[in-house]
């Protein structure tokens, strides 16, 4: 397995975690495990991080073109909106319902926007 193949497999294998964890946290429902909101929130906070990181070297490497440097622009947008919004559900305070939702549809955009952009490098990668 290359590099790149090991960092994409790494990549999905984080946001299967996330996903699973964050269900679990939606199904025991509020008060959240606090050990589960815990490990849901740093992993996520990491991957954000890790997604950057690995954009800006496939930046600095291959040279993105504009509609991929939006693409991977637009993913780190929604990654942090739905940390955001996460961190709000997680305060313990009512919130509007469509705050719930806010969180689940970015963090299903966040998947897309990354399989999207995994497809258009994939000749680069």
């Amino acid at each position: 397995m290359s590099t790149v193949q090991l960092k994409v497999a790494i990549t999905v294998f984080i946001f299967l975690i996330i996903f699973f964890s964050g269900f679990w946290l939606n199904k025991t429902g509020k008060p959240y495990n606090i050990i589960v909101l815990t490990m849901h929130k740093l992993i996520s906070a990491g991957m954000i991080i890790y997604i950057a990181v690995a954009c800006y070297q496939l930046y600095k490497a291959a040279g993105l073109n504009t509609s991929e440097l939006i693409l991977s622009l637009s993913m780190i947008i929604v990654f942090i909106g739905s940390i955001v919004s996460g961190a709000l559900l997680s305060t313990g305070n009512p919130l509007p319902s469509i705050t719930a939702i806010i969180h689940r549809s970015l963090s299903y955009v966040s998947i897309l926007f990354t399989g999207i952009l995994i497809y258009f490098l994939r000749a680069r990668l």
